[in-house]
């Protein structure tokens, strides 16, 4: 079922701030926060989008269907395959000292092949840290179709600097794709 965002004027500090100022938040504290492995600092950027969030005051009402999208893409998809396979991480994850919390061994009958997954620490914190990334970086971007005017899209992304062409491409984009 295909689901469209309403924009509504609430009248927030969000709302009230040049548009052109928002994105530009938007991506320099979208990269700030890709460039930090440390869940630490993840966990202080996460409190900041989840203000920013609050500032918006969107009801659970209008958001309820994208945060269930969210949660099971983020629990599933990241938080799942991150404890499986430790792929992509830091090299402590993969390297180096491994404390084990939950390994089983296997062999594939008719082949032969000793199969040993495991849970590690180092894993799990990977995991962690992967999922709070990723939930800081959509609460900072789910609010901005409920409280950004389609009206201001082109005339924003040309504010910006961005060619003509490109600024139209951006506004039927951000108008017409998420319906």
């Amino acid at each position: 079922m295909l689901v469209a965002w309403k924009y509504k004027e609430r009248n927030t500090l969000i709302q009230r701030l040049d548009p052109r100022a928002r994105w530009i938040f938007l991506l320099a504290f979208t990269f700030s926060i890709i460039k930090f492995w440390d869940i630490r600092f993840l966990l202080f950027f996460f409190v900041i989008s989840f203000s920013h969030y609050l500032l918006c005051k969107l009801p659970w009402k209008e958001t309820r269907r994208i945060w269930t999208f969210v949660l099971i893409l983020v629990v599933v998809i990241i938080g799942i395959n991150a404890i499986l396979t430790g792929r992509g991480g830091p090299g402590e994850v993969l390297s180096g000292d491994k404390h084990i919390v939950w390994q089983v061994e296997w062999t594939v009958p008719w082949m032969g092949w000793n199969i040993r997954p495991n849970i590690t620490v180092e894993k799990l914190v990977f995991a962690a840290t992967q999922m709070v990334r990723m939930l800081s970086i959509t609460t900072l971007f789910i609010p901005l179709a409920f409280t950004f005017n389609p009206n201001q899209y082109g005339v924003t992304f040309r504010g910006l600097g961005l060619p003509d062409k490109l600024a139209v491409s951006m506004d039927l984009a951000f108008r017409f794709v998420p319906t």
